[in-house]
């Protein structure tokens, strides 16, 4: 396809199967602004989806969705990183990280505090010290961060 040239009956399948997988095809006929915020993330990830580049880069995709969308999302990402692609994300989810990301990468104002095998680096002793957090909260092995209660 040229470009500026318009969609052809394959680019429609596509889109069509990516609002399929975002559980968005009800939507299909509405405008962006008429979404709520978490359906309007899906339509973005969705679209994202629908230009099938072998790699995708992601800034907080999991943002304004509710528990089951971001699971539901992260699911379909990870079934396409299966497929080939190859995903970046910005996340500030970290047990989700945890779950999902083979490799991860702590950042603390624009500098690299670890980077590597997401096991090695979401340890509780690195989000810790990257995110200055002292005695007073709790991070546990499966990247919660909490308040201790007094």
């Amino acid at each position: 396809q040229k470009k500026w040239q318009m969609g052809n009956a394959k680019d429609d399948e596509v889109v069509r199967e990516m609002l399929r997988r975002c559980n968005l095809f009800h939507l299909k006929d509405r405008m962006l602004r008429e979404l709520s915020g978490g359906e309007a993330q899906r339509a973005l990830i969705a679209r994202a989806m629908a230009q099938q580049t072998p790699i995708m880069l992601l800034d907080e995709p999991l943002s304004n969705l509710d528990v089951a969308h971001r699971y539901e999302i992260m699911d379909i990402l990870a079934q396409l990183n299966k497929q080939g692609v190859m995903i970046l994300m910005v996340i500030h989810e970290f047990p989700i990280a945890l779950e999902y990301a083979t490799h991860a990468l702590l950042m603390k104002s624009g500098e690299i505090c670890a980077h590597g095998d997401v096991n090695a680096v979401m340890t509780p002793e690195n989000i810790r010290k990257c995110f200055d957090l002292g005695s007073e909260y709790a991070v546990s092995e499966t990247g919660n961060v909490s308040k201790n209660r007094v």
